[in-house]
């Protein structure tokens, strides 16, 4: 093989490769377009399915979890107090 002819196919497997890229490009330009897509409908489902009153129950629900939260702390710190205060005046 010549030098021109080396050269010259060294220029196609470049033009080649270039082609290659570019066709991979598109393509990873695509599969982000679709997941977009699928990402933007999965949403849009969620939005319409989406009840207020449901939410509604689930914030009464997290509300009465944190009261009896509170109240367990604080009938913790009270048997605490009065152990503490019991082993102190006997």
């Amino acid at each position: 093989m010549t030098d021109t002819e080396a050269h010259d196919t060294l220029i196609r497997l470049e033009t080649k490769t270039v082609e290659i890229c570019k066709r991979l490009g598109n393509v990873e330009h695509e599969l982000k377009t679709r997941q977009c897509m699928l990402h933007t409908s999965q949403i849009a489902s969620i939005e319409k399915n989406f009840d207020p009153k449901v939410c509604s129950k689930n914030t009464e629900k997290i509300a009465t979890i944190e009261k009896l939260t509170w109240a367990s702390i604080v009938t913790v710190i009270g048997l605490i107090a009065k152990s503490f205060w019991s082993a102190v005046t006997t």
